[in-house]
């Protein structure tokens, strides 16, 4: 994809998402999603929260209540603070700030020239990265975060649209790198995993030169497989068909998230 393709990927992305919000009443606001800990609003107030820190603004410096059990690291901890910081805003406040921040982002992305986009960013905990690099990261965040959204209130939707056909190139790219880095296999193995739906594709993944036929193959429909790249089912009852070594099919499928 062209930067203009990862930018309006990132906007058709943003604008499903503010349009099913616009939508729910109290009960879908305080729904919990597959992120735990975590609410409906709460991933808008995440989303509103980084969007100020791309935007260039000070870094949230709220403080986070200790033993909240879904914070477990630095990182955890510094997601939380917007979430928290926000925990007292009513739905469509939060709703109406990430609407104004992303129609600034936007545009600011837009304005972008050639050197802008090769330029150094603000990104998260205080670094900087190219736009050019973080902007398909983004994406796929965005994206992701949508369907938590989306799963939690029952309303299905933009499931093969520009967003999620970036998530599925970045899976496609990283597992074959993360998977045998997680699961012990021997040299030559190959594990394919097949992604069925509109956005239909075949990673394979392999321990060093594979050049046999799939010692295994996991078949799944694209939302399941990008469910659990992004750790938001549990493997052992996602929906996969496997044929050939199942052992290591298993061992894959637990091995398959790489998002935090």
């Amino acid at each position: 994809m062209t930067n203009e393709d990862l930018l309006d990927a990132l906007e058709h992305t943003y604008r499903s998402l503010l349009d099913v919000a616009r939508h729910f009443d109290a009960e879908d606001w305080a729904r919990p999603t597959d992120c735990p800990g975590w609410t409906v609003k709460d991933h808008l107030s995440h989303l509103a929260g980084m969007e100020r820190v791309l935007l260039g603004e000070p870094e949230c410096e709220h403080a986070v209540p200790e033993g909240l059990p879904h914070v477990r690291n630095a990182m955890g901890e510094y997601m939380e603070r917007p979430v928290d910081a926000r925990r007292p805003i009513p739905g469509p406040d939060v709703l109406a700030e990430l609407t104004a921040l992303v129609d600034r982002r936007i545009a600011q992305l837009r304005a972008l020239d050639a050197a802008g986009w090769d330029a150094d960013a603000p990104g998260m905990m205080g670094t900087t990265t190219p736009t050019s690099r973080f902007i398909p990261i983004i994406v796929f965040d965005r994206w992701t975060h949508e369907q938590d959204v989306r799963r939690a209130v029952g309303r299905t939707g933009n499931l093969a649209g520009p967003g999620a056909q970036v998530a599925m190139e970045r899976t496609a790219m990283t597992l074959p790198i993360v998977v045998p880095r997680a699961v012990d296999a021997p040299e030559g193995t190959r594990v394919d995993i097949v992604a069925t739906g509109p956005l239909g594709r075949t990673i394979a993944v392999a321990w060093g030169e594979a050049g046999r036929s799939p010692d295994a193959t996991i078949t799944a429909d694209d939302e399941t497989v990008l469910r659990l790249a992004t750790g938001r089912i549990d493997p052992h009852v996602a929906v996969v068909t496997v044929d050939g070594d199942r052992e290591l099919a298993a061992r894959v499928i637990d091995g398959m998230a790489f998002t935090p």
